[in-house]
C-alpha cells in the first residue's frame, strides 16, 4: 500500500513534473552543502545499504581495502583514504559508499535500467547534509576503517591517537568529538559526502555519497561490538524525505525517452568496456 507521503510515475514527463522540477532546499558553505539528492534502485523491496553491509561481508571489511591495496599498491599511493574509498567502490570493491546523485534523472535511470519484473523506486532526500571529503568528521571514518575497525572497538584508544594530532583533527566549528559519545554518535550516522569529481563515471552521474553508519549491538567491558545498520525505507535515513515507485510496466518506455535526452548507460558509464557492450547490444537490437 502507497502511503500518503509515496508517490507513483508511469512517465518520463511525470516524474520530471512531480519531482525533477520541485522546489529545494540550496545551501553552500565552507564544509557543507544542502542540496536534494536522490538515489534508484531497480528493485523497491532492496533495503538501502552499502555493499559491504550484504551477502555477510560486513566483518571483512578492512580485509577487502587491506587486500586491493596490497595487490595495487600504485593505484592508491598518492590517494588521501577517503579518495581510496571512492576509487574502490568505482571498480566495484564492496565499501560502505552508497551511490547518490545531485541529478534526479540519473536515480530514475537506475530505478529501471534493470530487474525489469519488479517496481522500481527513486528516494527523493530533501537537504541532506553533504560534507566536503576532506572534512575533519569524514577523516575520523576513515581512520576508523582503516586503522581500527574490527570486531572490538576502543572508543578510548581512538580518542587518545586522535588527540595527538590535532591539526589534522580540529574541533574547531564543529561539534567537539574527543569524548566518547561523540565520537560514537559520528560511527554511527550516515554522513553525507561532496567529493571531488574526481573521475568521468561521477561527473556524469553527478554522484555524491552517503558513507553508511553502525549500530552498537553491545557494550563488551570497554569495548564496542558494531554492526551494519540498513534501512527498510529512506524516512529511517532522512526524515525529510519521500518514495517514487516505477511501475515495472514503466521501466522500458521511461529507459527509451530518457534516452532521447542523453542519460543513457553510454554516457553514465565512460569506461571503454561499457562503451563496447552499449555498441553491441545498439547493433544487436537492429537485427
Amino acid at each position: 500500500m502507497i502511503d500518503k507521503e509515496t508517490i507513483e510515475i508511469t512517465s518520463l514527463s511525470d516524474f520530471i513534473h512531480r519531482v525533477s522540477l520541485q522546489d529545494g532546499t540550496l545551501f553552500h558553505s565552507r564544509t557543507t552543502n544542502l542540496r536534494p539528492i536522490y538515489r534508484g534502485q531497480a528493485n523497491c523491496k532492496w533495503p538501502i545499504e552499502p555493499a559491504v553491509y550484504r551477502h555477510g561481508r560486513f566483518n571483512y571489511e578492512t580485509n577487502y581495502i587491506r587486500e586491493i591495496e596490497r595487490l595495487e599498491p600504485y593505484e592508491f599511493m598518492s590517494l588521501s583514504r577517503i579518495e581510496k574509498l571512492i576509487k574502490m567502490q568505482h571498480y566495484g570493491i564492496p565499501t560502505r559508499l552508497i551511490d547518490f546523485t545531485y541529478n534526479s534523472l540519473v536515480a530514475l535511470y537506475f530505478a529501471c535500467c534493470s530487474q525489469n519484473e519488479y517496481d522500481g523506486i527513486v528516494f527523493d532526500v530533501h537537504a541532506f547534509p553533504l560534507y566536503n571529503q576532506d572534512f575533519v568528521w569524514i577523516s575520523i571514518i576513515m581512520k576508523f576503517l582503516f586503522e581500527f575497525s574490527r570486531l572490538s572497538f576502543s572508543t578510548k584508544d581512538m580518542i587518545n591517537e586522535l588527540k595527538q594530532n590535532i591539526s589534522e583533527y580540529p574541533t574547531r566549528e564543529v561539534e567537539p568529538f574527543y569524548e566518547n559519545k561523540a565520537l560514537e554518535k559520528i560511527l554511527t550516522s550516515p554522513i553525507g559526502v561532496y567529493p571531488h569529481l574526481s573521475n568521468d563515471r561521477i561527473k556524469n552521474q553527478d554522484g555524491v555519497f552517503i558513507i553508511a553508519g553502525m549500530s552498537i549491538e553491545k557494550y563488551d567491558n570497554n569495548y564496542i561490538i558494531f554492526e551494519k545498520q540498513s534501512y527498510d525505507s529512506i524516512k529511517q535515513l532522512w526524515p525529510e524525505s519521500r518514495s517514487v515507485i516505477i511501475p515495472s510496466k514503466s521501466k522500458n518506455k521511461i529507459l527509451r525517452d530518457l534516452e532521447k535526452i542523453g542519460i543513457h548507460k553510454r554516457k553514465l558509464f565512460p569506461e571503454l568496456e561499457v562503451q563496447a557492450n552499449y555498441v553491441t547490444e545498439y547493433i544487436d537490437s537492429l537485427k
